[in-house]
């Protein structure tokens, strides 16, 4: 249903522009139909120029469809919209979740299509598909899916499963998103601005509540550490909402713009120093004299050495039956998506300690010494390397 929707996306938009009734747009839009991952990987090896602009590329964003016609009726399913990860925070999350809630309001219905209600969900990143090798290029790659479906990966994923009324509604998210930022005017950008700082103060409030919570629910004897892990939480929910704010002038960088993404950034920043004196008065209330406890830092900087998201297996299955058996104890207790946004936030410049900061920040905190012996093993298999 994703490459029939693609299809059906590119033949509308050439329809219209062909015709005069809509102009052409002025940013580029590219469609691609690739097998799976394998596919995704060879086509962006045969594009080097297939990059975003924190690599020095022109790509600005990328929705990968993915499942995207379910009969939510026949499949007890609803449409799972799945954001860039905090590696690389971005407005176009922010505009895709605003499409999906126009979608919402509006009776999308087809001749041979179903009743059913738009039910719909905005997630946290989970990899599982090509978004992922955009997101290793560094554009932000956001996953239009399904879930659950009992017929994934099976015989009974059949073209009965399809509704024509949710593939529309999958199609007018995507179309107006694309249409939206190939086209965004300076008065649509401040708009923009806007819009994303105002999600973004909701964002950080969240992560301050967490980060207070830290403390209040910690050991008297854990206090200090509690405190030093919930500034963490701030600190790097502050840089992801200032990116993502940022991001807007990506796509228009007048003048006005980026006074205005400037200053909401100075905002957040006033936010973020006013909530990081709070949680130091409340840690020293719950204890006298308590101070933040002291990080030990890992300054190795590790450096990748290969292009495209990790096997799964490795460093594991490259290393001895005693060394991997690690992987498998209790000590090992990183997931799926924390391993792929460790190797995302390996860039020639992160240390070992800001690496695991950045990964606590956006999940849970993890001890550096999990970090350390992963990217360790990491070098020992020739994946990556120190600088």
């Amino acid at each position: 249903s994703g490459s029939a929707a693609i299809l059906d996306i590119a033949i509308t938009l050439k329809d219209l522009t062909d015709s005069g009734r809509l102009p052409r747009p002025r940013r580029s839009l590219r469609f691609i139909w690739v097998p799976e991952w394998y596919g995704a990987m060879a086509y962006i090896d045969a594009h080097a120029e297939m990059k975003g602009p924190e690599l020095g590329g022109k790509f600005l964003a990328n929705l990968n469809m993915d499942m995207v016609g379910e009969n939510l009726e026949l499949l007890h399913s609803k449409l799972i919209l799945t954001r860039t990860p905090d590696s690389i925070p971005s407005a176009v999350n922010d505009v895709v979740a605003n499409m999906a809630a126009m979608v919402d309001r509006m009776n999308i219905r087809t001749p041979r299509g179903s009743l059913s209600s738009f039910n719909y969900r905005v997630t946290p990143y989970s990899g599982g598909s090509d978004h992922m090798m955009f997101i290793d290029r560094k554009i932000p790659g956001i996953m239009f899916g399904h879930s659950p479906d009992y017929t994934h990966h099976t015989s009974e994923d059949t073209p009965d499963k399809v509704d024509p009324v949710e593939l529309e509604r999958c199609e007018v998210i995507a179309t107006g998103t694309m249409w939206y930022l190939a086209n965004l005017e300076p008065d649509q950008a401040e708009d923009l601005a806007y819009f994303v700082a105002a999600n973004s103060a909701q964002r950080f409030g969240n992560a301050a509540r967490e980060a207070y919570g830290r403390i209040v629910d910690s050991d008297n004897g854990d206090v200090s550490i509690a405190w030093a892990e919930a500034q963490n939480r701030i600190d790097h929910a502050l840089n992801r909402e200032v990116k993502a704010i940022s991001s807007v002038l990506y796509f228009n960088h007048s003048d006005n713009v980026e006074q205005t993404v400037n200053w909401l950034g100075d905002r957040l920043r006033q936010q973020h120093e006013g909530v990081s004196e709070r949680l130091e008065m409340r840690a020293k209330s719950k204890v006298a004299g308590t101070k933040m406890a002291e990080a030990k830092i890992d300054r190795r900087v590790p450096v990748r050495v290969t292009r495209g998201p990790l096997d799964f297996d490795l460093p594991e299955s490259m290393l001895s039956a005693a060394e991997a058996k690690w992987y498998r104890s209790k000590e090992f207790n990183l997931s799926g998506n924390q391993r792929f946004e460790l190797v995302n936030f390996i860039d020639g410049r992160r240390n070992i300690s800001a690496i695991r900061n950045a990964l606590s920040g956006e999940f849970k905190p993890v001890g550096i010494e999990v970090v350390a012996r992963y990217v360790e093993d990491l070098v020992k298999v020739g994946v990556m390397e120190w600088k």
